[in-house]
Formats: C-alpha cells, structure tokens, sequence
C-alpha cells in the first residue's frame, strides 16, 4: 500500500508538472502571437525584415547557399574577401546546427516569427524550472507549489525588455539563455565537481556560440554565484572553476569567431547606455506607469530600455523587505543576486552616468574606457539583474507570507504586470505591422540584370552610410536582392568589420580597374562623377539616387 501510495503521488506531481508546463506554454503562445501580430507568423512574409533583421535574413540566405562556406567563413557578404558570420549576429551556434537543413525549407522565408514565440517559451520554462528548484516548501502547502511556480515563470515571459527586442534583434531577444543559466548554474550548486564543471561548460560554450553580450552576462551570474553563493568549497576549487569557464568562453568566442573583430572599436559607449530610472520608465508605453524620462543621450530609448513593468516593481517589495533576513541564508542566493544586480546595474550605467536629464561624466582613464567600450551598448548589460530581481523577489516572497498567501500576492500582482505591459506588446506589434524593408523594384531599371554573379558597391556601406549609394539603409534592398539571386555583394551590415576588410572594400579605384560583365556595380554619384565609366553603361535611379552600372559589350 505504500509503494502504491508513494507511485500515485508520483503520478500526481507529474501530472501538475505537465498541467503548469501547458498553461506557461499555451501563455507564452498567445502573448507571443499577441505582441508580433500576423506577418511574422507568415513565414512567406519578409517585407517586414528591417535593419538588424534584415541583414540576419541576408546572414542566413547567404551561408547557407554558399557551397563554399568553411565552417562560418564565407566571401557571400565580404566579396572578396572572406568574413567571419559571426559578425552579422546570425546566431552561429544555430546557424551550424540548422543551416544544413535549409535546402528542406522553401526558399525566401523566415522563421524569425516562430523562434520569437519559442524563446518566450524557453523563457517561461526555465522560469519555471528555476523556481521550482528554488522554492521550499511544507507538506501542508504542497498543493500550492505549483500555481505558484507556473505563476512565478509568467514574470519571465512578461518581463518587457525581452518581447521590445522582437522589433530588431534575432540573438538579443534569446534572453531564455540568462534564465537557464541561473537554473543550471543553482542546480549544480551542490553536485560533485565533475558534474558542475559539464553542465555549466556546456551552458558557457553554447552562450558563447550566440552572442557576446549574452556571454558577458552569464559569466558575471556564474561567477557571482561561485564567490558569494558557494558551499564549503576552497580557493583552489573556486580557482578551478573560474578558470574552467573562463576558458571554455575564450575558446567558444574564438571558435565561433566573435573574437575576429575583438579588437575593432566603434561609436557608441556611453550613448548607448542606460539611465539610472529605466527600470521605472516605460517611454510611455506602459498602461499603469506610463513614465517617459527624458534620454539625455538619444541612444537610451532602445538599447537602455529596462522597464520591469508594475507587477515586478511590486513584487521586488519582499525584496527590500526581508532580503537582510536571509543574506547569509546557506539555500537562498540573496547575496550573489544582490551583487549581479548592483554590477549589471552600476555597468549599464557606463561611465557617463545620466540621472533624468542630469548627465554625470566620471573620470575615467582612456585605456580603461577602450577596454569598457568594447560592449559598447551597456544598456543592455542590465538584463541579467533584471531577471535576478525577478527570481529573488518570488523567493524572498514565499519565504515571508508562506506558498499559501504567496500564491494569492502573486495573482494580483500578474494581473497588474499584464495590464501595464500590454501597452509595451502593442507599440511592439504596430512597430512591426507598419515598418517595411527598404525596397526597390530592380525590373523598372533600364539596365540588363540577367546573369549576374555579383553585385559591388561603391563604395560599399561600411566604408561610411553618408557617402554610400543609396543612403544607410541600402544593404536592405541590394542585400536581399543578391541573397535571392544567391550571388554574392561586398555591401553588408556587420556589428563589426575588420580592419583589413575595410582596406579592400573601400578602394573604389581598385573596383573600378578591375571590371567584369558578370558583375552589377551599383556606383554613388560622386564616384561616378570622378571616375572613368566610359567602360560601363548605366542608369540612374531617381529615388535612391545612385547608378547601377554594367561593363558595356564590345561592338
């Protein structure tokens, strides 16, 4: 009778297990589908690819129909020199593993939609997984457990910095990767060294083939945890340790090529920071704070955006009630919490520090400002504190009023979260449902664009947007233009460019002596104008203002 008692509680644990899983995916789902709206849904539907997304579309049609393509290194987006995919933020990691499986997928379309809706998923699943690993809990308020976890992981789904990166960013909206790295990191807290060292590797190495500020994040939540949230382990254990990820995430950049460009430095830090109230404002968005503070620096609105949105706020309140009560606790994290997010924090603030419009420069040696600005868009760095917050305040909540009283704190208070985000999920779907892809109807030009295996630009946009053919945004409609016709271009978009691509790229004069007739060169009016062109025949494009150009055929 016990034996079957004991299969019957299994049985039943199980059960709710599934039954919150469906409810957190079946939320994530909808929310999901809620703030993209329908043509992201379409897979067929690219006009709504912009910008970053854009040149990921481009990233992944043109690596995966290079035949040429050695490991991640092709010549697609760099004519004629190779270049490293990592530096259009593909997701590389996701690129080796699925790009193999592209030519079982119709050709021009888009997934960008659909993985949206699976990250909110992963999200709310390691919410979910790292609340019910963290939550203790009596017998006689076990039936309370998992309303409150299943609860608990919609905080995650609904947190607003997340679903806001939908309108851009493929890799930046993975944030799921910082949640899971939380739970294994915790999980593995008291296993033996050997199974530590593989689980959080892995997490390190895979974080590292996605995004260099998701690695930046991580790192500082395993670390943080390794020094002020440890058991009994020694210095050389710790040592160990570090070392172990520290060398993993240096392998993994390099292998997957982020550090092909480590050295480049670009505009942006301090610009692209995050003000000191963003976790209050909203830009106006949110339905119950509609707060909208000033950005001193024009560049906090997007990258600073850091809105935890009403119900978190609230909820952080058993935070700063009873976080000194289990500062020292040996099975709630609060101390390593409190450093990642006072660090995140104090980083994404960056060295120009905006409070409101007050802006406060600090002093700050140059060579430690060039090794800073290498994440130069610190405003993102805050998302790891953000989620800690989240987790910290579920806890800390339970250990004060119990799962009972928990679990009726929590309804209200996601209620409030809902209502007030809405309003971020519906500036995000009409962001989307009304930005187009800059287009051009190639087919209206009086030129021949039939057997072409190249299109180059002059000069091509990373030698400057001011002075490249077209305006800034001309990768948009020439790239997508070549990832069709599957030829290659030397115009990209890169969150990087090597110093040596650009010595190549930017001799128009070398372009120009070195002419081809398969080969459509796309030419700025100043080059055209300071150039001999009596070798091309061209037209001029009105609207874009710039000449498209082919070698003339000999009499």
């Amino acid at each position: 009778m016990r034996q079957l008692g004991h299969g019957l509680l299994v049985m039943t644990q199980k059960s709710q297990s599934l039954l919150s899983l469906s409810f957190i995916f079946l939320f994530s789902i909808a929310w999901g589908a809620l703030t993209l709206g329908p043509r992201p849904l379409d897979i067929f539907d690219t006009s709504w690819l912009w910008y970053d997304l854009a040149q990921v579309y481009m990233a992944w049609s043109q690596y995966t129909s290079d035949p040429a393509a050695s490991w991640l290194v092709s010549a697609r987006l760099s004519y004629p020199l190779s270049m490293n995919f990592a530096l259009f933020d593909p997701f590389p990691i996701l690129l080796l593993a699925l790009g193999k499986f592209s030519n079982l997928v119709p050709d021009k379309t888009q997934y960008f939609g659909v993985y949206f809706i699976c990250s909110l998923c992963l999200q709310g699943l390691f919410g979910y997984l790292l609340l019910k690993q963290n939550i203790l809990f009596s017998l006689k308020d076990r039936a309370y457990r998992e309303p409150v976890c299943a609860m608990g992981a919609l905080f995650f789904v609904l947190c607003p910095f997340g679903f806001y990166r939908f309108q851009q960013h493929f890799v930046l909206s993975s944030q799921w990767i910082i949640v899971m790295s939380i739970w294994a990191s915790l999980g593995t807290r008291d296993k033996s060294l050997r199974t530590w060292l593989i689980c959080n590797c892995l997490v390190i190495l895979f974080v590292s083939g996605a995004h260099p500020y998701l690695t930046l994040m991580v790192l500082i939540s395993q670390f943080s945890i390794l020094i002020f949230f440890s058991n009994d382990e020694g210095a050389l254990d710790k040592g160990i340790r570090m070392a172990a990820l520290s060398s993993v995430c240096a392998i993994g950049l390099y292998v997957f090529g982020f550090l092909s460009a480590a050295g480049v430095r670009v505009f942006g830090y301090g610009y692209f920071s995050m003000n000191a109230l963003a976790p209050f404002d909203s830009n106006g968005l949110g339905r119950l704070l509609p707060i909208d503070i000033p950005d001193p620096t024009g560049g906090q609105s997007w990258e600073g955006f850091n809105y935890l949105g009403v119900g978190t706020l609230l909820l952080c309140v058993s935070l700063l009630k009873v976080w000194r009560t289990y500062l020292k606790s040996a099975d709630v994290p609060v101390r390593a919490g409190l450093v990642i997010v006072g660090f995140s924090y104090l980083l994404a603030l960056s060295a120009t520090i905006t409070l409101g419009s007050l802006v406060i420069k600090l002093p700050v040696p140059g060579r430690f400002i060039d090794i800073l600005s290498i994440f130069r868009a610190t405003g993102r760095l805050f998302w790891v504190g953000g989620y800690w917050l989240i987790f910290l305040s579920i806890v800390l909540l339970i250990r004060w009023v119990g799962l009972k009283r928990g679990c009726f704190f929590l309804v209200p208070l996601l209620l409030l979260q809902l209502i007030d985000v809405y309003g971020v999920s519906a500036y995000v779907r009409h962001q989307i449902s009304t930005t187009n892809r800059y287009g051009l109807d190639f087919e209206k030009m009086p030129i021949d664009f039939s057997d072409i295996d190249s299109i180059l630009v002059v000069p091509p946009w990373q030698c400057g947007v001011e002075k490249t053919p077209g305006g800034s945004r001309n990768f948009e409609f020439l790239g997508v233009f070549a990832a069709d016709k599957k030829i290659v271009t030397n115009s990209s978009y890169a969150a990087r460019t090597p110093p040596e691509q650009l010595t190549a790229l930017c001799d128009a004069e070398k372009i120009l002596n070195s002419l081809s007739r398969d080969t459509l060169y796309i030419l700025s009016s100043e080059v055209f104008e300071q150039n001999d062109v009596s070798d091309l025949s061209c037209a001029y494009n009105k609207d874009h203002r710039f000449y498209a150009c082919r070698v003339q055929a000999k009499p």
